[in-house]
Formats: C-alpha cells, structure tokens, sequence
C-alpha cells in the first residue's frame, strides 16, 4: 500500500515538472544547425560597401580629340560638291589668330581673300614642310588682302587670320583653289637652285664658281602677280647670259653690259602672273672660269 502511495506521488511530481517545462517554452526539440548557405545569406560584412550604380565618367584620351590631317586647332575648309571655293566669315578682337586647314595638291593655286570694313586681315599661308607666305594689302575701299600660293606639295596648308591694329573687325574670307594646274618649269640640264626670301626680308643672294668652258647655273623663284622682281649679275672673267622663264613660258633676255671690274646683266619686270620663275645664267664654250654674284630682290 504504502508502495503505491509512493508510485502516484511519483508520477504527480513528474507530471508537474512536464507541465513547468511547457510553460517555460522549453521543449526537447533541437535546433537545426545553421548551413552554409543560410550564413551566406544572413550575414553581411561589416567591411564590404554597398556597390553604386552610378557610372563614373572617363577622362577622354588624346585619340579622342579631333585629327583633321594633323591640324588640331585649325578650322577645316569644305568645298560643297564640284566647287573650287567658298567663303566663311568670323571676328577677330586685336592680336586674336583664326586658324583655317584646307588640303591642295601640288601644281594647284590657292587663292586667298579676306575683305573687312574694320581693319586689314592679315594672311600666312604655311606649307606641310614648313615654308611660308605672306598675303598683300590691295588699293581699295575696303580693306582687302590676298595671299596666292603656288602649292608646292600635296597636304594640309594652314591659314593665320590676324589683326595687330585693332579692337575688332568682323571679316569674309575666301579660299579658291584654281583647277588650272600651275606647274614649275622643266630645268635645263643642271643644278636647280630654290631661291628663298626671309620671313621679313624682300632679297637674296648666292655666288659661285663657274669653271672654264660652257657653264649653266639655274635658279627657281616663285612669287604672286603684280610683285616686281629684279635680277642683278656680275661676273669678273667673261660675260654671261640671263633668261627669265614665266609659268606659262614667255621669256626676258636682258644684255650684257660692260663694266670696270667685268660685266654685269640684269632684268627688272613686273610678274604678270603667280608660279614659278627660272632664271639661267649661261657661259659659253672656249670661255675661261668667272666668279659670279646674282642678288634677287622681289618688291
């Protein structure tokens, strides 16, 4: 009996500590353990920033400025379809530069123009090697300058606009390129010489040696219609011959003269059209040696 009293009493206190443990929130199910994916998932690094969607800009590169046959700064001249010209306008503020790039070929003229109501528009003209020409002040009204270039080789040709004299002055230029190919002469058997003037000087000077028996020196101006040239020649031991040869071929033979220490030779004319002009000095057979000078001055 007393056995019994002690089985119930057991079972009630086991029955009151199942009943505590159910409202404790206690019970004997586990936990499942935390996987992998699910720490992937639940877990941020503290040191890892959300990524911006917002793109970052480039800095641009120098390939992608603009490359117009190597003039960057220049204004580029486009002919419309079958044209040889056009015309642009612009303003230019005192000791402001325009800069124009169009391409020619050899043989070819680039005409030049610029007309303005304000001021003279100064022209450069500068050639792929780097030889260079002046525009020239014309007598009229309005201030016009023009600039004529033989093209002595095919390229990009740069075009300065300028004006030193004053506040500003508004202006067209124009740009013709004459269909008329201008060709150099063809040389005489024998060395060619390139005359070439300084940037602000208007003469030139060569001298030599010509050895005894017939000689030919030769020599290649190119100057703009209406410029005046003038050729001088001294020779000390005989006398020489001079020929000026046009563009188109007409001819100037100046005569020798007699003087105390030799001879001299030599053309003045007024240039009736733009190129290329040579100038032969000749010896003749059986002559002895001479030392020579010929000056060039291009007004």
């Amino acid at each position: 009996m007393n056995m019994m009293k002690t089985a119930n009493r057991l079972q009630f206190l086991l029955a009151c500590v199942v009943t505590l443990l159910l409202l404790s929130g206690c019970t004997g199910v586990m936990r499942p353990a935390a996987t992998p994916e699910a720490i992937a998932g639940s877990e941020t690094p503290e040191s890892e920033a959300p990524v911006s969607e917002t793109p970052v800009p480039e800095t641009p590169s120098a390939a992608a400025a603009p490359d117009e046959g190597g003039i960057v700064q220049a204004e580029r001249v486009a002919f419309e379809g079958g044209a040889n010209s056009a015309t642009l306008s612009g303003t230019l503020a005192a000791g402001e530069e325009k800069q124009y790039a169009l391409s020619a070929s050899a043989g070819q003229l680039l005409h030049i123009q610029t007309v303005s109501t304000d001021a003279p528009i100064s022209i450069t003209v500068y050639a792929p090697g780097g030889e260079s020409w002046a525009g020239e002040a014309q007598a009229a009204g309005a201030y016009i300058v023009v600039a004529q270039v033989p093209v002595p080789a095919h390229g990009d040709y740069l075009v300065v606009l300028s004006t030193p004299d004053a506040p500003e002055a508004s202006y067209d230029v124009a740009f013709t390129i004459d269909a008329n190919v201008v060709q150099p002469p063809t040389p005489q058997p024998g060395p060619v010489d390139r005359v070439f003037f300084e940037a602000d000087g208007t003469a030139a000077e060569r001298s030599g040696l010509m050895p005894s028996g017939p000689g030919i020196q030769q020599y290649l101006v190119s100057a703009n219609a209406g410029r005046t040239l003038t050729v001088d020649a001294t020779s000390d031991g005989t006398p020489l011959s001079m020929t000026i040869e046009s563009p188109s071929g007409n001819q100037w033979i100046p005569e020798m003269m007699t003087v105390s220490d030799g001879y001299t030779i030599g053309q003045q004319l007024t240039l009736p059209e733009p190129g290329y002009y040579l100038v032969t000095l000749t010896k003749a057979d059986h002559t002895p040696s001479t030392n020579y000078t010929i000056t060039f001055t291009l007004e």
